[in-house]
């Protein structure tokens, strides 16, 4: 599997093999919101919102790492119009997971046009045991912002020198995508 980071500032590729857990910290500013917000923030109409940059921005930097074929799994999805973005230039296996059951409910309700992509609650601690009790089913994994959000989140943590429980609680996230890659040498884990 390959670990890729792709950074906010540019769109250079740092490749990497992923014999060790490397968390990467991006120098941007991370808009911190909890399930209690994400739960009563109202979407409206057909509006989304991408907390980092959206397709068209990453579009140069991933393109070559994807193909038409790729099992792509979106980790924190949130109401970000990424994947059906994605699908637009020919992504269409896509399934897209996060905490929030109105923002899930939402996005699939937005792109009903969008039958192939699929829209499920799950948490990401827990993805393997909890939505993909068949074993690995994915060639890449994406993460625009996930871990980063969770992350500068701990309330008592600094997220610059992570204590080893957050450490730890990193190691248990990454072994959770580590199960639903498929493994095969064009897996890859994207973060963003």
């Amino acid at each position: 599997m390959a670990y890729i980071f792709i950074s906010y500032y540019d769109t250079g590729i740092y490749l990497n093999t992923h014999k060790h857990i490397h968390i990467c910290m991006i120098n941007l500013r991370i808009y911190i919101y909890t399930i209690s917000y994400r739960e009563t923030v109202k979407l409206e109409g057909s509006k989304t919102f991408e907390w980092l940059k959206g397709w068209d921005f990453y579009k140069s930097a991933l393109s070559p790492l994807l193909s038409p074929h790729s099992r792509i799994l979106h980790l924190g999805c949130g109401n970000s119009a990424l994947s059906p973005d994605m699908y637009k230039d020919g992504y269409i296996h896509q399934t897209n997971m996060d905490y929030s059951q109105s923002v899930i409910t939402t996005m699939s309700e937005m792109y009903t046009d969008l039958p192939e992509i699929s829209w499920v609650v799950g948490d990401i601690f827990e993805m393997s045991r909890a939505l993909f009790g068949d074993g690995p089913c994915f060639d890449v994994v994406i993460d625009k912002g996930t871990m980063d959000a969770w992350l500068t989140g701990w309330t008592d943590e600094d997220p610059w020198a992570p204590s080893e429980a957050c450490l730890q609680k990193a190691r248990e996230y990454v072994s959770e995508v580590e199960k639903v890659l498929i493994q095969h040498p064009d897996s890859k884990f994207i973060q963003m």
